[in-house]
């Protein structure tokens, strides 16, 4: 799947979950953080920074040194990894974290679909 339509998949998932954020009386806080953490997972920490990818160059020198070090599809795709950068996130961020892991799990899915 193309950058772009990662992009879509995930702004499209995120509006029914802002949508039960806000019928289910969630701090607004806390739920403005998991929005703010989606649109980094989506923009900035994606599994293809280990590509010359939209995502890549917006984080410039870091990025650059990323995508060096790892191959794609590779390390940075595995299910795993996110999975435990989840737990520990949890554990010193909250729930609120999972806004940017989901969307690490979107991109991930729709590339084993596509």
């Amino acid at each position: 799947m193309k950058g772009k339509n990662h992009d879509r998949l995930n702004y499209i998932a995120l509006l029914p979950i802002i949508y039960f954020l806000g019928s289910h009386n969630f701090d607004i806080k806390s739920s403005l953080l998991f929005v703010v953490l989606w649109f980094i997972g989506t923009l900035f920490i994606t599994p293809d920074l280990d590509t010359n990818s939209t995502p890549r160059k917006r984080l410039k020198g870091i990025g650059y040194i990323i995508d060096k070090l790892f191959k794609h599809r590779g390390f940075l795709h595995s299910p795993i990894l996110w999975g435990c950068l989840g737990i520990v996130g949890y554990y010193y961020v909250g729930w609120e974290f999972s806004g940017l892991i989901i969307p690490q799990f979107l991109h991930i899915v729709s590339d084993w679909i596509s």
